[in-house]
């Protein structure tokens, strides 16, 4: 009796070690506290580094973030906080656009250049010896014609009105061509393409407006040879004198000295004085004798300086005295015991 008593205590003893045993081991299998997790509500600590791009540029990457129960801890009392944190302190470069967040270059910040002034060139104050070499006087193939227009790199010439004048086209043409560049220059005046147009109904011989030069046919088909008269018309194209008050003087005898100064004189117009035109102011001839001498007695640059003072609204009466030291009478007077006595 007394061993079956001890064998029963035994058994039980072993049975209850058994269950302490499995109930140990299924203790160990449990969760941890919730206390050591970190859920979505939690703040995770951001990682130094951002998440590598997708390689997809449509998907915005995000950062990678690590679990830190010390950060939960502190942040599950605020849950709006913890899920705020890693989007308020990450900066994200997508890789759609890489220069969104760029790192300052030499070639993303450059250094602003200094602006240089030019050097002017001899073109701005031109002397009549430099001039008439400033371009070479290109050759006659530099035009070409076709049935109703001959045409150059800077002239044009239409004779649409009268098939007849094709060979005085060409000519002009090529005079055009070989003097625009050298009267620009003497003139100090700006670039200009010149279009002359042949017309049947001119009253003159030619008419200039703008850089649109219009020739009588009636004119040049008795005088196909006065390239002169086209020479003239152009300077009065690089005068540019649109909108200004000038004397009638000025214009038409610039436009004349031009023209003997460029080689153009003839048996009828050259620098003189004459019964038809026997004053400084009376424009062309005389007025072009006046000018040419005060430019080689006083002033080599007369004409481009007194030009600009026209184009620029700046001229008056007292110009030659400022210029010379001496006025346009007194100039005139001199003028008349040398380049200016009348001729007949």
């Amino acid at each position: 009796m007394k061993t079956a008593l001890l064998l029963i205590a035994a058994s039980l003893l072993l049975t209850a070690c058994i269950q302490l045993e499995s109930n140990a081991s299924s203790d160990q299998s449990k969760p941890l506290p919730a206390i050591a997790q970190v859920g979505p509500t939690q703040a995770p600590q951001v990682q130094a580094t951002a998440q590598t791009p997708s390689k997809n540029p449509s998907t915005t990457p995000v950062a990678r973030v690590s679990a830190s129960p010390t950060a939960a801890i502190a942040t599950t009392s605020n849950p709006s906080a913890a899920v705020a944190a890693p989007i308020a302190t990450t900066a994200m470069i997508p890789s759609a656009s890489p220069t969104a967040n760029p790192t300052p270059t030499a070639v993303s910040t450059p250094e602003p250049t200094i602006p240089v002034t030019p050097t002017p060139t001899p073109s701005a104050s031109p002397t009549p010896s430099a001039t008439a070499t400033a371009s070479p006087i290109p050759s006659p193939s530099a035009v070409s014609c076709n049935a109703t227009t001959c045409f150059s790199s800077t002239c044009t010439v239409d004779f649409s009105v009268d098939a007849t004048f094709g060979a005085f086209a060409r000519t002009t043409a090529e005079t055009c061509q070989a003097n625009n560049e050298k009267i620009r220059l003497k003139m100090d005046g700006s670039s200009q393409n010149i279009r002359i147009v042949m017309r049947t109904d001119l009253q003159y011989a030619g008419q200039t407006s703008g850089n649109l030069i219009e020739l009588s046919t009636a004119w040049f088909g008795q005088h196909p040879e006065d390239q002169g008269a086209i020479v003239h018309e152009m300077a009065h194209v690089h005068q540019g004198y649109a909108g200004v008050t000038v004397p009638s003087w000025l214009v038409e005898g610039i436009a004349d000295s031009i023209r003997y100064w460029s080689g153009y004189a003839n048996s009828w117009s050259y620098a003189h004085c004459t019964d038809a035109s026997p004053h400084y102011t009376s424009g062309y001839w005389c007025s072009a004798a006046f000018l040419d001498y005060v430019e080689k007695t006083y002033d080599g640059q007369l004409i481009p300086k007194l030009n600009g003072q026209i184009r620029n609204g700046q001229y008056s009466d007292a110009w030659f005295q400022t210029d010379t030291g001496k006025t346009e009478d007194q100039l005139w007077a001199e003028c008349q015991q040398a380049d200016c006595k009348q001729t007949g």
